[in-house]
């Protein structure tokens, strides 16, 4: 990924980033998953994190799948 991205990006500013097997993997504990769609009306989720996925969801609309055609 990291060649394809540099044969994209200026070679005066390569991707430097280093892909590495991560060490042991930790879950969040159980009140932090799905913690968006539980917590919409917290104040991180609604100035944060919607405003972002709202942005997303319009730049990238046409690479999205449908979720619920039938709605």
């Amino acid at each position: 990924m990291i060649a394809s991205l540099n044969a994209v990006f200026p070679r005066n500013a390569p991707v430097v980033t280093e892909v590495v097997n991560a060490p042991v993997f930790f879950p969040a504990e159980p009140y932090h998953q799905n913690y968006y769609a539980t917590n919409p009306g917290q104040g991180y989720c609604s100035l944060v994190i919607h405003p972002k996925l709202a942005k997303f969801r319009q730049t990238f609309s046409s690479l999205l799948k449908v979720s619920n055609p039938g709605r």
